[in-house]
């Protein structure tokens, strides 16, 4: 193991660490506001409708690498491509956060695709999701105003501006140097000059299929808090950039399994803005399982259609 994995993977655990404690001490404070789940029709004709909502999100985003990897000149079909990322997607909770990498080109590979290709679109997806996480939560604050968001991370509104561009420009200029229109010596020094690399329509095309993707999940959010926890006046925006917020951190952040706890510890700060901590926290822990039980209902789905797309040809 290099010096550098071992840093990433220290950093990974220092900030999931953090994450908890800030989780745990708000627990702390608040565990007594805490509302139980109620059970009743609605509610869990909520959470059940919520889970089929996540699941056809991550089928947005499992198309999303398949109109990149089609881009690069790859002879793949979607449905091959896009039950790739779906069964792959599950091991994102083992601690380290890329083991859902390594088991996706595990699988392209072992279908025949080209390694190069495979790596090349997951790195430049992995830019395009921050983006879309970014521009989601820079939306919401053109929308709601920034001194909502601003009061929830304890930053200045220029310093939260400053932050959501530089994570929107930073993947568009690396998709920039990978590009052919890029310098050749950094696409010699990755050894990915041999290879065609998507252009700006299946580029955009990602960006727009993974923005949507939270879009759904300020949708669900939304639903729990007002159809499960009956909290009223709740604004759709101030959720969403929550949940974005959260998400885009969760995903920056290294080693942590799923975002688990950096999301959540950022969504918990966001919520509590629109509503109380005690409901905010049990809206976050609801939407966690929400996930947790869709990417398993994901898995099952894109297992049988990776085996069905398996055994025909492209």
């Amino acid at each position: 193991m290099t010096g550098r994995p071992r840093v990433f993977i220290i950093l990974g655990w220092v900030t999931f660490a953090v994450a908890i404690i800030y989780l745990v001490d708000l627990l702390g404070d608040h565990y007594r506001n805490i509302p139980a789940i109620p059970l009743n029709g609605v509610s869990v004709a909520t959470m059940l409708f919520s889970v089929v909502l996540y699941g056809f999100a991550v089928s947005l985003w499992c198309i999303g690498w398949g109109v990149l990897l089609r881009a690069t000149g790859e002879r793949v079909s979607m449905a091959l491509a896009a039950s790739i990322v779906g069964v792959s997607q599950i091991t994102k909770y083992i601690p380290g956060n890329v083991a859902q990498h390594v088991g996706r080109a595990a699988l392209a590979t072992r279908a025949g695709m080209n390694l190069k290709r495979v790596i090349a679109t997951i790195g430049l997806e992995a830019g395009w999701i921050i983006a879309a996480g970014a521009l989601c939560t820079l939306l919401a604050v053109a929308i709601i105003g920034p001194q909502s968001l601003s009061q929830a991370s304890g930053v200045s509104d220029g310093q939260l501006l400053l932050v959501l561009a530089v994570a929107i420009l930073v993947p568009v200029g690396f998709a920039f140097l990978l590009s052919p229109k890029g310098p050749i010596i950094v696409r010699r020094m990755l050894r990915i000059d041999d290879i065609l690399l998507p252009g700006l329509v299946p580029s955009l095309t990602n960006l727009g299929l993974h923005f949507s993707t939270l879009i759904i999940q300020g949708a669900i959010t939304l639903m729990l808090c007002m159809n499960v926890f009956d909290m009223e006046g709740v604004r759709y925006w101030m959720v969403t950039g929550a949940f974005a917020a959260g998400w885009v951190t969760g995903v920056i952040a290294p080693g942590a399994p799923a975002g688990l706890g950096v999301r959540e510890a950022v969504m918990v700060a966001g919520l509590s803005v629109e509503i109380d901590v005690g409901t905010a926290i049990a809206v976050t822990a609801l939407h966690r399982l929400i996930n947790i039980v869709g990417d398993v209902f994901v898995f099952i789905v894109a297992y049988m259609a990776w085996r069905r797309a398996s055994r025909k040809p492209a």
